[in-house]
């Protein structure tokens, strides 16, 4: 119950096998399996961006060119797969007749059987199941790089502008006569005409802007000025709250082509900074214990890991703390390469009227968040990424230099 949708195919396979009264195989070896294929061709910021996928790419190449484990003697495993993707196309339709409620249902029920038919070449991988087949996955993933590939060629044939590959998705521009709904339909069945019997192309979403930061990090923005921000290094939770909101405001003006206003907005943040402005709640950062204390110093005594401000600061506190606990922190003093474990300071003891956060460290911190972006703001548009080389040093680099560490302040010794 623990290890997900492979787990229940597993149990499926077994009781198939189990009610012929035949012979459980013992898992094989695991073995490395390549991914799926992905791509970041440009960076920046695109209009009009459309996405399509290949309708269930792996459940339709595994029924398609019927890759099966081996040890799969009574051809359970394409049965299950292709009785379960008729049901989930059956729960698809029925969500597209029905309205209200019941539509929520069987839209949610489709849902569920898409992502467990999506599963069954992840079960290929699986080193506990018992008909895994490491050699097959490999197989069927190089099938499925090959395929996407060829669609992604396909489509700048046609003039469409690629911006991002995953797997079996990618966003892409399309040319002029294919802007509109109709020019998309028509584009895709080219594009379609070239794959494989069963294999299909869909237009999954239609966004009035997208910002390609780099692979699986992307800002889509649709036509009602919604925006959905993806990726780790997007959404790092590592980001204080003011870093984000900074962001947000930021990818907002990308996306609707006021890139202007940005220098404006990263100076009233500083501002803001140094006339103590913001909140200590938008400035503090909150970290769960994961081990307990004595663990930590046992750790720190080994040298196996490094010292972290909420360890520090839970050791000096009077009330106990237990793995699980969260700490909220700031950074005090005067200097921009402070030691945050030495100058943290627990939330709740910020003062509003006495203001100690260190602002010329938080002032650092968001000019180097900004610098990784500065190249967005000033290159309007999409381009192709390329890193700077010793061989070649006037490329666009993709990621400038650190921003200049600003001077120490001269502060007066405290008595």
């Amino acid at each position: 119950m623990l290890r997900g949708n492979a787990t229940k195919i597993n149990a499926l396979m077994m009781r198939a096998y189990l009610a012929a009264g035949h012979s459980i195989p013992q898992p094989s070896q695991p073995a490395p399996v390549a991914g799926g294929y992905t791509e970041i061709r440009r960076c920046g910021v695109a209009h009009g961006v459309l996405h399509c996928d290949v309708t269930s790419l792996y459940p339709s190449l595994m029924l398609q060119y019927r890759h099966a484990p081996a040890a799969d003697r009574l051809g359970v495993f394409l049965k299950l797969l292709g009785d379960l993707r008729s049901f989930r196309v059956q729960a698809k339709a029925l969500a597209r007749e029905l309205s209200g409620v019941e539509r929520r249902n069987a839209d949610a029920l489709q849902l569920t059987f898409k992502i467990l038919i999506n599963s069954f070449y992840g079960y290929l991988g699986f080193s506990l199941g018992h008909f895994n087949d490491f050699g097959e996955a490999n197989a069927l993933t190089k099938r499925g790089r090959d395929l996407i590939q060829r669609a992604v060629a396909e489509l700048e044939e046609h003039g469409a502008q690629v911006i991002e590959v995953d797997t079996d998705g990618i966003y892409f521009v399309p040319p002029v006569d294919a802007a509109d709904e109709k020019g998309a339909e028509r584009l895709l069945e080219q594009v379609g005409s070239i794959m494989p019997e069963g294999i299909r192309l869909e237009i999954d979403g239609r966004y009035a802007a997208m910002f390609s930061y780099k692979m699986k990090n992307y800002v889509l923005q649709d036509d009602a000025g919604k925006m959905t921000i993806r990726g780790s290094g997007l959404r790092s939770r590592g980001l204080e709250r003011f870093q984000r909101r900074f962001m947000e405001q930021m990818f907002r003006l990308l996306l609707e082509e006021r890139r202007d206003e940005i220098p404006k907005l990263l100076d009233d943040y500083q501002t803001r900074l140094a006339r103590h402005e913001i909140g200590i709640e938008d400035l503090m950062k909150t970290e769960t214990l994961q081990d307990s204390l004595d663990t930590y110093r046992s750790k720190i005594g080994d040298n196996s890991r490094n010292l972290a401000a909420a360890y520090e600061l839970a050791l000096k506190a009077e009330r106990p703390y237990l793995p699980g606990d969260q700490i909220s922190y700031y950074v005090t003093g005067r200097r921009a390469t402070a030691s945050v474990n030495a100058l943290a300071k627990m939330a709740a003891e910020y003062d509003p009227r006495d203001p100690d956060e260190n602002v010329e460290y938080y002032q650092y911190k968001l000019a180097d968040l900004y610098e990784k972006f500065r190249i967005f703001v000033e290159k309007p548009g999409l381009f192709v990424p390329v890193v700077e080389t010793d061989d070649n040093p006037a490329q666009l680099s993709l990621f400038g230099p650190p921003p200049a560490k600003p001077e120490e302040p001269t502060v007066e010794p405290e008595p």
